[in-house]
């Protein structure tokens, strides 16, 4: 997901005359976008993206718990 995020900002980057290097990068971003699409139609990759989302609510929940500590020196009080 994070690739496909990093993919649309490409094409501002190509310095002009250089059309073959924009199309390049926009066929890139199309081919991740498809195959992200795909895998998301099984299963496996929704569990695994569950899985993610309630580690990651769980890690927040002891952020808030810990009154949102700050930096490492914050972490052990």
């Amino acid at each position: 997901m994070s690739f496909l995020q990093g993919s649309p900002p490409w094409p501002c980057l190509v310095r002009e005359g250089e059309r073959r290097s924009l199309v390049l990068n926009v066929v890139g971003a199309l081919i991740v976008a498809f195959v992200l699409v795909i895998n998301l139609a099984r299963v496996t990759p929704l569990t695994s993206l569950r899985a993610t989302l309630l580690i990651a609510l769980g890690l927040y929940r002891l952020w808030v718990k810990n009154e949102r500590p700050r930096g490492i020196a914050g972490a052990e009080e």
